[in-house]
């Protein structure tokens, strides 16, 4: 009887919380994401995140994959987000846990990646028509900061 009761308790409190984010984040699931308005080089992208207590998106499930390009499309926009292969070419990797994306998110354009200029486009943008390409990390964007949602509201 008491574990029921405890199971019951916990199920009321976690559902007495919502979800919340920081000022200028927006909610998707159980992620928090900042579009930025100024444009950036990759490096800056990724430290203006880290100052926002974020990192540079990462695509975990399509339907994330989608709500970011999405955005990208409806913004009109071209937005950084944390996959490169600055230190392997051709090896595409995730900032934060240096995974490798899974086949099922990867949205890349046609022909992408392509590193049109040797050697050199090694940052990964989400395109405004929500296909993904690599450029040169010099290049100014946008950028889509994430973090996890926290739990808000008052119980009690």
């Amino acid at each position: 009887m008491m574990l029921l009761l405890t199971i019951v308790s916990t199920q009321i409190l976690l559902g007495a919380c919502d979800l919340g984010c920081p000022v200028a984040f927006v909610l998707n699931g159980t992620s928090c994401y900042h579009f930025s308005h100024d444009q950036e080089e990759y490096t800056s992208a990724m430290d203006i995140c880290t100052r926002l207590d974020s990192y540079l998106a990462e695509v975990d499930s399509t339907i994330e994959g989608a709500f970011l390009s999405e955005q990208a499309h409806n913004n009109n926009r071209k937005y950084w987000i944390g996959l490169s292969d600055i230190l392997e070419e051709g090896v595409w990797r995730w900032n934060i846990n240096g995974d490798p994306p899974v086949p099922e998110v990867l949205n890349w354009a046609p022909q992408e990646p392509n590193n049109w200029n040797p050697g050199n486009e090694n940052c990964v943008v989400i395109k405004n028509d929500g296909h993904w390409g690599d450029y040169e990390c010099k290049n100014y964007f946008q950028y889509i900061c994430e973090t996890e949602a926290q739990p808000t509201g008052i119980i009690g």
